[in-house]
């Protein structure tokens, strides 16, 4: 027991003694618990013969969901806990269970000197991305969300066209623009023009489930980190780059099993990127991947002996389109919300030894603040 004090002593010391990573990769697969992971390498090995991106990182933890008050979590509590490193009321963002202002993982990735990008498959206004830069006590006001963008921390943001609140009119592009924005909407030839003397940065897109999305209008998940990387990757002092596989959430409510198929599949493809990044930058990369919490309940049969015929067939497309597999056999659901269940936590990398073990999801944001050092008030 003493030997283990000791040890779990110089782990908590590891952040305080260790220079700052130059590049950190944190990604969320929203709604993805456990047996969402799981389609994800199932899915990668039987139809594309590879493991699933996360499958050799070294270190393997969970993380706990519940909001404040000991409440099944919604994706505002839980991204405000995994990027501000505080429990608070479901539907809030970037605030506490008062309504108090709380810094996150962006503040003080700037504050460090590091670039900071935000990326999702699903709207820029929604709760996971919002809360890399937004703070509201209630996840509806959604044009108080975007006003609050820029806020001089975010270099760029990529994703899907945001939410409207009803018919109240904001026509957010000519505000970005006016705040000194470069914008992109809904063109991939202008998007993948831009330089870093256009950053800031924002480019929305279309962006239907993975099966669905039509790639000449919207761009796949891998191709915008590649993008994010390429802008922010020669700033001295690195990036922090967040990614959200967003639709894994609305395939799962959805009880769809064919949609978290793909789903987990493109966010395999950007944990790659990531991946090859770090080959080329080893000692100064960290990967980081979890989710907000897990939706649906579902459940794999681990005694089903033929997923790669199962897999294969949800994979081949008939008459140009996916067959949509909602329950075949081998696949149960719980139900169509959110669970309590803990979520999976994967990191490699530079201080990934610092993620491993059961914890409450907000320690991921505690630990990514001490490995940035300084904070937002000493900078």
């Amino acid at each position: 027991m003493k030997l283990r004090a000791v040890v779990l002593f110089f782990l908590l010391l590891l952040p305080l003694c260790l220079p700052a990573e130059k590049y950190i990769f944190v990604f969320i697969g929203d709604g993805m618990g456990p047996e969402h992971l799981k389609t994800g390498e199932l899915a990668s090995r039987y139809i594309r013969n590879i493991p699933a991106a996360w499958e050799d990182f070294p270190v393997k933890g969970q993380l706990k969901t519940n909001s404040f008050g000991g409440k099944t979590t919604d994706s505002a509590a839980a991204a405000t806990a995994l990027f501000c490193g505080k429990k608070t009321e479901n539907s809030s963002i970037g605030v506490d269970e008062n309504g108090n202002t709380l810094p996150n993982i962006a503040d003080f990735a700037a504050a460090a000197g590091k670039k900071v990008g935000v990326i999702s498959t699903v709207a820029l206004n929604d709760a996971t991305p919002a809360a890399m830069y937004a703070h509201v006590k209630k996840r509806i006001f959604v044009n108080d969300i975007l006003k609050q963008l820029p806020n001089g921390k975010i270099a760029l943001i990529f994703g899907s066209s945001p939410k409207k609140l009803g018919n109240i009119v904001f026509n957010h592009i000519d505000f970005l623009n006016s705040k000194g924005f470069t914008t992109v909407k809904d063109d991939l030839n202008n998007f993948f023009a831009l330089t870093p003397a256009n950053l800031p940065a924002y480019a929305e897109f279309p962006m239907d489930y993975y099966r669905k999305r039509d790639f000449s209008k919207a761009p796949p998940l891998p191709f915008m980190l590649q993008k994010a990387i390429e802008l922010l990757e020669n700033n001295p002092d690195g990036f922090l780059i967040m990614t959200e596989s967003g639709s894994i959430d609305r395939g799962a409510h959805a009880n769809n099993f064919s949609d978290v198929v793909f789903e987990t599949l493109e966010l395999s493809d950007a944990v790659a990127v990531a991946k090859d990044f770090m080959k080329k930058h080893p000692d100064d990369t960290l990967i980081i991947l979890t989710a907000d919490h897990e939706t649906g309940s579902l459940v794999l049969d681990a005694n089903k002996k033929d997923w790669d015929i199962c897999l294969k067939k949800i994979a081949t497309p008939v008459n140009g389109d996916y067959p949509v597999e909602r329950n075949p056999d081998g696949v149960k659901w719980g139900g169509y919300g959110h669970s309590s269940r803990n979520v999976p936590l994967r990191a490699v990398g530079k201080n990934a030894v610092l993620f491993a073990g059961e914890k409450e999801n907000s320690s991921l944001a505690e630990t990514l603040k001490k490995i940035l050092k300084p904070t937002p008030a000493e900078k």
